[in-house]
């Protein structure tokens, strides 16, 4: 799936300057799904200059995984409004809806995961955080939304106690 279909799109929608920046294609850590290491994937995720990846999440830990953080709950509403019948229909109705995911929807996933990193290792690695809202919308009304967040120090600080502790 990831070399057949995923692979090969990255290549075709990124633009041709990110073939210097690695490209991480996340997915998650389950037995069966296991990416990490796959000669084949990396061999074909080097071909032609690119610089393609896989990483496995996290295991067991939704709160820091991108696809159970927001994805998943951005396709969720579309994908209810049609009613798939077979399995190539409902192939055809996520592939749709991926589609369909604006840009701003994505950077606004991934700014929530960095907050939601960032709180992570505030609370020394649990999960008792609220997140600090960003006020995506009006900071791109703006043009003031950031494409990455600087982590706090004392988040930093926090974590680098907690791993030596």
């Amino acid at each position: 799936m990831i070399i057949d279909n995923v692979v090969p799109t990255i290549r075709f929608k990124f633009l041709k300057t990110h073939k210097a920046k690695v490209i991480y294609v996340q997915q998650d850590n389950e037995k069966p799904h296991s990416c990490d290491n796959d000669a084949e994937l990396l061999g074909e995720g080097s071909r032609d200059g690119w610089r393609i990846k896989c990483k496995s999440q996290p295991p067991n830990c939704p709160d820091l995984n991108i696809l159970d953080l927001a994805f998943f709950n951005a396709i969720q509403p579309l994908q209810h409004q049609t009613s798939p019948k077979t399995m190539d229909e409902l192939i055809d109705c996520v592939e749709s809806v991926f589609d369909a995911l604006t840009k701003e929807k994505i950077d606004s996933i991934f700014l929530t995961l960095q907050k939601r990193l960032e709180s992570t290792m505030m609370a020394s690695g649990g999960n008792n955080y609220k997140i600090e809202h960003m006020n995506n919308e009006r900071l791109r009304r703006e043009g003031r939304l950031p494409v990455s967040i600087m982590c706090n120090q004392i988040a930093i600080k926090t974590a680098e106690l907690c791993l030596n502790a």
